[in-house]
């Protein structure tokens, strides 16, 4: 038995290492894995994949927004982007289509947005002038987080960063990148990386 391969949970599709005794993603408890012979796992993690799926993901700002929509087919991906101004005008911003093979690199990267940084000096600035200490703590935890969070994708003959903001007036769709990961890694699973925060 392969100690690297990855498995399929039978409830939540996760993928899971040989061995442990729980799902990490949703806590499901299997069996022990010395009963099953090695042609009845992976017949079962084949019987587990995701053969298709679609995730959106949004950059918005006052007037713009960029959203990002992810389709599977298989091994295919397409990555269609639209450019959205205000609510009523959207224009075209890119159009990718590879196969999951062709990825060298896929992680999720959080990193500090203008909005944290301005938040930061305006808090700065209420120390200064009132000295509101609780003040100033709120204002610092609310910047904190207001972090981007941007999916990066490296494959043959091209690089993706697709953003996925917090939206405070939930205005679009976000899914959770990692759902992402999750679908490539049950083809291609030496391309996933996980990048420390």
């Amino acid at each position: 038995m392969n100690g690297n391969q990855k498995y399929v949970c039978p409830k939540c599709n996760g993928l899971v290492d040989y061995g442990v005794r729980f799902c990490p993603h949703c806590g499901n408890a299997f069996g022990s894995w010395g009963e099953r012979s090695a042609g009845t796992v992976t017949s079962t993690a084949k019987e587990n994949l995701l053969t298709e799926a679609e995730y959106h993901f949004a950059k918005t700002r006052l007037a713009h927004g960029l959203l990002s929509t992810v389709t599977f087919k298989g091994t295919q991906i397409t990555v269609k982007q639209v450019n959205k101004w205000l609510p009523f005008v959207k224009s075209n911003a890119g159009f990718a289509q590879f196969d999951v093979m062709d990825i060298e690199s896929a992680y999720i990267k959080k990193s500090y947005n203008t909005m944290m940084c301005v938040l930061f000096a305006l808090c700065l600035l209420v120390l200064l002038l009132s000295a509101e200490f609780i003040l100033l703590v709120l204002t610092v935890i609310i910047a904190f987080s207001l972090r981007d969070t941007a999916l990066i994708i490296k494959y043959k003959g091209g690089y993706l960063k697709l953003f996925n903001d917090k939206d405070p007036f939930n205005t679009e769709k976000h899914d959770d990148p990692q759902l992402v990961l999750d679908y490539i890694k049950q083809y291609n699973p030496d391309s996933v990386h996980v990048l420390m925060d």
